[in-house]
Formats: C-alpha cells, sequence, structure tokens
C-alpha cells in the first residue's frame, strides 16, 4: 500500500508495519486497535526508537491517534489521512451490518475489485486501477473485527488537548471516509493543518501520490524548522 511513498526514504527513515491479520501476517484472535498499537511500540521499542512521526491511512489514522494518546512521548507529529476520529451510530450500522454480510458473502477476488473501485475516483485510469487491487488482499475476519475496534472508537474528545502538530488529509471524492470528516478532525486539533486533495478517493497516497508526498515532505520540514 505504501509503495509509492518508498522515495520518502531518501529524506527519512521509513518503517511501514505489516499489522497482524492484514497482508501476508498470521490472524491473531485479537484483531483491535489496541492490539495494533501495542504491536506498532514493541516494534518501535525493538529498533531502540524514542521519537517518530506517524502517518496512517483510514485505520491507520484510527491507530495513529490512538498510538499518540498511549505514549504522546514518541510522537513528533501526525499525519491523519483519509480517517476519521469518530463514526456516527448510523455509519456504524451499515459497515458493521450491511458491509460486514455482504464482505462475507463475496469471493476475495470480487472483494478485491468492489473496494478498488470503491476506492479510486478516476477509474479511467486502469494501470492505476490494477495498482489499487494489488493493495488489496481482503481476510475476511480481519476486515470486520478491524472495522468493529474502529469505529467504536471516539477521539473527539481528546484532539484538543493533542499537543503535536497534525496535518490531515482529506479527499473530496472519498466514499469510505467522507471529506467532513477530515473537517471534524481539524477543527477540533489546535495544531493541526487541512489538506485536501480534489478528483480524489479514498486511496490518496496511491491516486495522487506526487501531490501527496510533496504534502508530507513540506509539512515535516516545517515541524523540522519549527
Amino acid at each position: 500500500m505504501w509503495n509509492s511513498q518508498h522515495q520518502l526514504a531518501e529524506h527519512y527513515r521509513l518503517i511501514i508495519p505489516e499489522l497482524r491479520g492484514h497482508g501476508d501476517s498470521p490472524l491473531s484472535t485479537d484483531i483491535s486497535i489496541r492490539a495494533f498499537v501495542t504491536d506498532i511500540l514493541e516494534v518501535l521499542d525493538f529498533l531502540e526508537i524514542e521519537k517518530v512521526h506517524v502517518c496512517g491511512l483510514s485505520l491507520g489514522g484510527i491507530v495513529a491517534q490512538e498510538l499518540y494518546l498511549r505514549r504522546p512521548s514518541l510522537v513528533n507529529s501526525l499525519i491523519i489521512c483519509n480517517s476519521l476520529s469518530y463514526a456516527p451510530f448510523w455509519l456504524r450500522g451499515i459497515v458493521l451490518y450491511l458491509g460486514a454480510s455482504s464482505v462475507m458473502n463475496r469471493t476475495n477476488e470480487e472483494n478485491t475489485k468492489l473496494f478498488a473501485a470503491k476506492c479510486i475516483y478516476n477509474q479511467k485510469d486502469l494501470a492505476l486501477m490494477r495498482r489499487a487491487e494489488e493493495t488489496f488482499f481482503i481476510n475476511k475476519i480481519t476486515y470486520i473485527s478491524s472495522s468493529k475496534s474502529s469505529l467504536s472508537r471516539n477521539y473527539l474528545p481528546f484532539l484538543p488537548f493533542f499537543k503535536i502538530p497534525v496535518l490531515v488529509v482529506g479527499s473530496d471524492q472519498d466514499k469510505v471516509t467522507p471529506v467532513y470528516c477530515a473537517y471534524q478532525t481539524h477543527v477540533l486539533l489546535p495544531n493541526s493543518e487541512l489538506f485536501i486533495l480534489r478528483k480524489c478517493g479514498h486511496l490518496s497516497n496511491i491516486e495522487k501520490k506526487e501531490e501527496f508526498n510533496n504534502k508530507v515532505l513540506s509539512f515535516l520540514q516545517n515541524v523540522r524548522t519549527a
């Protein structure tokens, strides 16, 4: 998913963990936001890393917020992309009841194509669509468990107390986390910057990779200067 950001390694050390139950990592009995954060903290402790900039997209944006709350002294800045800080009840119902049952009833190939189509705005770009499809490997159990855990979180009461710089990235054509989610998070964060990508879907780091990378680099440079 983050192949388009590998060029950022020219400026920063990149650590791109694969969350438990995702990709080739083994399925766990505990698929939850808390477990994801515990795993990441153990990786960083093992690598003896004391300070990080944390970038997360979608589910990763929720993990990023949880990570800061768990260990604020570790985080220099946050980049929250195409994510949310709170899911209203109606959205939880749609995802958990309608979405979950649909995922279970489809084949993995059908899920992959459907998710890619839902996450990309410019579907006429066949190369981009193939790239999006390569990104998705949907483990059905992981998807449902991750959705339940992430949609049960509410970070809105905590956002005004975040003391670090935050870049909030959204897309005007995002069908997964609508752009109002980015505005909602940004308004409550005292030290945040909002960046909205135009004619872009949920996978902003893939569909608008150059704009995405340039913005991330400029944001981090400003953080370093400050």
